[in-house]
């Protein structure tokens, strides 16, 4: 029997190396073998250099405790089933049970990947070489290189590529990646960051599990993702009692651990989170030359006077905004409509002294009401510019164009009232 399979494992071999085409043909030296240590659930691993055998399905066969490999598809954007054994990626191993296997490959010191948009799976080659040397054509485009912890069920920074290891590489855009091994190699110059003016740290906790998620303000920081944001790669399935991040609305990008944005008088961060337990989320070192505010579940938080809150199982989403103390006004008012006369629309600008829900109502010069306009929660600041005030296109509730004529507007918040008057002349 054990020849057998000795004899089915060789054909398999020379087989493979027969229908192969190698970067160097025939490989010029003898192959080498390395083991892994594989652990109950994920482990990321790649192959550092050519595989003899590129057929998970034969790895797996010789190991009941191997379920399932998964690696990362740029075109689907999400885990993908996969087979085939290749050269330059990472495969996600799930195991029922702590287990080894080996791998025999022709070793090899340098590697060029093609990489997409987003995230891309990254394998090694069968050196040690500092994350700092790999390199991306056209230059920038490689956003940042992490490797997967599986005893903590998350992934980490790391400042080396080590063979074997399997690794997820963040690109800003379609690029070809490029890593190689020289002894003689200079050290490669490491990215330099400003330092942001102010960053602040919240984190979500459940009775089992924290994760911190970091945000603030920088001058070089850009509008789109950049060197001062940190996406979260995604995992073949949600780990442990947290999934949570800044939210983007780029499905390459979902979530950011750490979200910097350009500074300015005000902002916004849209928070993601999923909880399988009742959770909290704590924020601290806020700057005092800013209000912030949390807008969940259609309640306002103070985050300058609170410093938490409870959050149920499930999934949320939450706003926060935080606006310069310097931009808001001492007082709420409403302020005169422009044009004036209108023919007929108009923008009505306002000021809001605090945080507040606001609604604007129009009226005809008889009393009736003609239009109501729900704004909806607002920050305190400034509602002036076209972009910010109220907008009224001179219709009614029915979608009728109105009359010529006098009528009132009314700004109304649960604090505030005012009305002032305005004329549509056609």
């Amino acid at each position: 029997f054990i020849f057998i399979l000795s004899f089915l494992y060789i054909s398999q071999i020379f087989s493979y190396i027969n229908a192969q085409t190698w970067p160097n043909d025939p490989p010029s030296n003898p192959p080498s073998t390395i083991n892994y240590n594989l652990y109950y659930g994920w482990n990321c691993i790649s192959c550092p250099g050519e595989p003899v055998i590129n057929n998970w399905n034969t790895i797996k066969a010789g190991n009941p405790n191997i379920v399932l490999v998964v690696e990362y598809d740029t075109t689907q954007l999400k885990y993908v089933i996969v087979n085939n054994i290749e050269f330059g990626k990472s495969y996600f191993v799930g195991v029922i049970a702590n287990t080894q296997i080996s791998l025999q490959y022709y070793p090899r010191n340098s590697l060029t990947r093609e990489a997409k948009y987003g995230w891309n799976s990254l394998g090694s080659i069968s050196y040690s070489i500092p994350v700092s040397s790999v390199t991306s054509t056209p230059p920038g485009r490689l956003a940042l290189i992490v490797r997967y912890n599986n005893s903590q069920n998350k992934y980490e920074m790391t400042s080396t590529i080590e063979p074997g290891v399997g690794y997820m590489a963040g690109c800003f855009s379609d690029c070809t990646l490029n890593m190689s091994y020289s002894p003689s190699a200079p050290p490669a110059k490491q990215k330099v960051v400003t330092k942001p003016l102010w960053e602040s740290v919240l984190t979500v906790n459940t009775q089992t599990e924290h994760k911190k998620l970091v945000f603030g303000m920088s001058k070089s920081a850009s509008d789109g993702i950049d060197l001062y944001d940190r996406p979260i790669p995604p995992l073949p399935e949600i780990f442990g009692d947290i999934n949570a991040g800044w939210a983007t609305g780029d499905l390459a990008f979902e979530l950011l651990e750490t979200s910097f944005v350009k500074d300015g008088s005000e902002a916004n961060w849209e928070l993601s989170v999923e909880l399988s337990e009742d959770g909290e989320i704590i924020w601290q070192n806020l700057p005092n030359t800013y209000n912030f505010t949390l807008l969940y579940d259609n309640k306002i938080v103070n985050m300058n006077n609170e410093r938490s809150i409870s959050l149920p199982i499930g999934k949320h989403s939450l706003i926060i905004s935080a606006k310069s103390k310097e931009s808001i006004p001492d007082k709420t008012k409403l302020l005169a409509n422009y044009p004036n006369p209108c023919n007929p629309e108009t923008w009505i600008p306002y000021q809001l002294s605090i945080d507040s829900k606001v609604k604007v109502m129009i009226y005809s010069l008889n009393g009736d009401l003609v239009r109501v306009l729900d704004l909806g929660y607002k920050s305190a600041g400034m509602y002036v510019e076209r972009s910010k005030a109220v907008y009224w296109d001179g219709r009614n509730e029915a979608g009728e164009r109105v009359n010529s004529g006098i009528y009132f507007y009314t700004l109304i918040t649960p604090e505030f009232s005012q009305t002032r008057k305005l004329v549509i002349k056609r």
